[in-house]
């Protein structure tokens, strides 16, 4: 049986879900809205100001950088945006997540409802926030319970920023792989705590063999996340 992704929509903003088509699953996209900026309320969070942030653990020390990159992140040009993404990685790093991940998602998301569908930035701080969340889930990372409690709260609205971004991703695999359809897809997925999903999309480009006229995967990736794949044979 064939299997992609079904992704539809009941009601308006109320989520997305996935159901069965023909005994088989298509792809289909259904945008939300026009996506005004900042039409979403504000979630709780760890306060800017907070002195907290100089308790809390990156991959790279504690995370007194964080409230200035996030608040430079809010009026961003696309090349800042990227600067400051890249710093926030410490939250991240290698796959290790730590509790100043749980503190800044909140705040990613909400800078992601502040800008257009369309918007690049959104776009590539939606896929990044998939990931950190991924991670979270997976390493099932320890923290303060407010901190949990406010990343959990706030992946419902990611999840409805990513459905309403995602027409506006590249489907061409010449785009950089965060602006991606399927990157956001993964991001789409960990927000609804498949994991294992989103793993799986994010690492498409992990190893296979590509068709060199549409370059499309046609053999199985090679990843342990992979169900298809085994070491043993080499496919």
């Amino acid at each position: 049986m064939e299997l992609t992704t079904c992704l539809t929509s009941r009601r308006q903003n109320n989520g997305l879900h996935t159901e069965p088509s023909n005994g088989s699953w298509a792809m289909v996209a259904q945008p939300l809205g026009p996506g005004e900026p900042r039409r979403y309320p504000a979630k709780s969070m760890l306060a800017i100001a907070s002195s907290r942030w100089t308790e809390l653990r990156t991959g790279y020390g504690d995370a007194s950088k964080f409230p200035s990159l996030l608040a430079t992140l809010r009026d961003a040009d696309i090349e800042t945006a990227v600067d400051c993404a890249s710093n926030l990685c410490d939250a991240c790093h290698d796959w290790s997540t730590y509790d100043a991940t749980y503190a800044v998602t909140p705040h990613l998301v909400q800078l992601c409802s502040e800008r257009r569908p369309a918007d690049e930035i959104r776009i590539r701080l939606l896929s990044m926030t998939g990931w950190f969340t991924a991670c979270l889930r997976l390493n099932q990372t320890p923290g303060d319970s407010d901190l949990i409690q406010w990343h959990t709260e706030c992946l419902p609205q990611a999840a409805l920023l990513a459905s309403e971004s995602l027409p506006y991703t590249a489907a061409s695999r010449d785009a950089p792989p965060i602006l991606q359809t399927r990157s956001l897809c993964a991001a789409f997925a960990a927000f609804h705590d498949d994991y294992s999903l989103a793993f799986i999309l994010y690492e498409l480009d992990a190893g296979g063999t590509k068709c060199p006229a549409c370059n499309a995967f046609f053999d199985p990736y090679r990843s342990s996340l992979n169900p298809f794949y085994n070491p043993s044979d080499g496919g």
